[in-house]
């Protein structure tokens, strides 16, 4: 038999120490075991790793190499959950904005920033899902940080006029969504929720957030859209959206770059749930995580199997985001687009809609059953599930305006746009 190979013996480091520098150990993450100062490094190595690479143009970056300067403003999403205000502490800690009044002199080792100017924007869901003084809180960790705050609430994505509002209010320096029919927007979106079936409702949620977030950062000169979500809210969302029949334009939501004028970037999509809670506590700050979500569709399921399994095995979350980077778009880039959900229409499921009624309910009479036959062929086949047996209710404008744009003009309207013209 051979000998045993000798082996380099491990430091051996007492119980209860840092893995890293031997100090007093407070935070146990995965395997390992760190002080405060050294967590605190490694989760801003952690997020300097993710935004430095997309905003270097390279994929394998350099994380202390920091990024060029980019052109406009960064607009950071803020929910109040433990990603979103690591990302900010982050952002701010790091210098990646300017401020207001700042000055940046290199020869005094004073950086300048990677955006000139950055925004905070929140957007306010229905009582039910809100929190008491959430946006009072997350107005004053924005302000105290050099950002300009921006609330808007999700019935605003029935104010056709939010973009310029939101434009003429930022000229004055105070930025507010309220609005004359804030009362009527409510109630259209109520009307939406309650139209549709219970555990459709979160989907229909994450569409009018997207939409609004969009709204918003068209109206700003900004270039990129920041977001805090984190690795854990990644595979949730994997496997959600798998679930529901969107794994043909999966990839594109978890690209960290979109082809839209404005740039989303997940900062914190390599942090999990339990790393940014840390983070926040290790920082002293406030968040507000705890909120869950209501009802039984497959979003809340996906959600407690995922934070069940990652208790027992912690490399799951970590596993199903890894299987993700690795998905890749097949469709040519040319596809049109969902009304609801913005995203390419996958083929091949007219002979499904045709099988499946999606809006033909007994009841429905005039131009309501007419604009559901208009908008049944535009869906993809997840939209479509969602929206599957919806009642009368009012559609966000941005769905009506993209079916719109989308709908073939038949000859009599041709003659009829042409009737006043001299020929």
């Amino acid at each position: 038999m051979c000998e045993a190979q000798e082996t380099m013996p491990r430091p051996c480091r007492p119980k209860g120490a840092c893995s890293r520098c031997g100090g007093r150990a407070l935070y146990v993450v995965r395997d390992l075991v760190m002080c405060r100062p050294c967590f605190l490094k490694h989760i801003h190595h952690r997020l300097g790793r993710t935004m430095n690479g997309p905003l270097s143009g390279s994929s394998r970056p350099n994380v202390t190499m920091r990024p060029p300067a980019q052109p406009g403003a960064a607009l950071i999403a803020l929910s109040g959950g433990a990603g979103s205000m690591a990302l900010l502490d982050f952002l701010a800690e790091r210098n990646y904005f300017g401020v207001a009044g700042a000055e940046y002199d290199i020869t005094r080792g004073r950086v300048p920033p990677v955006w000139a100017r950055a925004y905070a924007v929140h957007v306010a869901f229905p009582d039910t899902w809100a929190t008491d003084g959430l946006g009072a809180k997350l107005r004053e960790a924005a302000e105290s940080r050099g950002l300009t705050y921006i609330e808007v609430r999700a019935a605003d994505v029935y104010d056709t006029a939010l973009e310029e509002r939101v434009r003429a209010q930022l000229d004055g320096g105070v930025v507010d969504s309220a609005n004359a029919n804030a009362s009527d927007n409510a109630s259209r979106l109520d009307a939406l929720l309650a139209s549709v079936a219970a555990a459709s409702r979160p989907t229909l949620l994450a569409h009018i957030l997207d939409a609004l977030l969009g709204s918003v950062a068209a109206a700003l000169p900004v270039s990129h859209l920041l977001l805090g979500e984190t690795a854990t809210r990644e595979a949730q969302r994997v496997i959600a959206g798998t679930a529901q029949g969107r794994g043909w334009s999966l990839p594109l939501d978890l690209v960290t770059l979109s082809s839209q004028s404005v740039a989303r970037l997940r900062g914190a999509r390599e942090l999990s749930a339990k790393e940014a809670a840390l983070y926040c506590h290790a920082r002293g700050l406030e968040s507000f995580s705890w909120r869950a979500r209501r009802g039984g569709g497959i979003e809340a399921l996906t959600e407690r199997f995922v934070a069940t399994l990652s208790a027992r095995h912690p490399a799951t979350v970590g596993a199903i985001t890894r299987t993700a980077s690795k998905l890749q778009f097949t469709g040519a880039g040319n596809e049109p687009r969902c009304p609801l959900c913005l995203r390419p229409a996958d083929p091949g499921i007219a002979e499904w809609k045709a099988r499946a009624s999606l809006t033909a309910l007994p009841g429905r009479q005039g131009g309501e059953k007419a604009q559901a036959e208009q908008l049944e062929p535009l869906l993809c086949y997840a939209c479509a599930t969602t929206l599957k047996g919806r009642k009368a209710a009012e559609l966000p404008p941005y769905v009506l305006a993209e079916a719109a744009a989308q709908r073939p003009v038949s000859r009599d309207e041709m003659r009829a746009a042409i009737a006043d013209c001299l020929l």
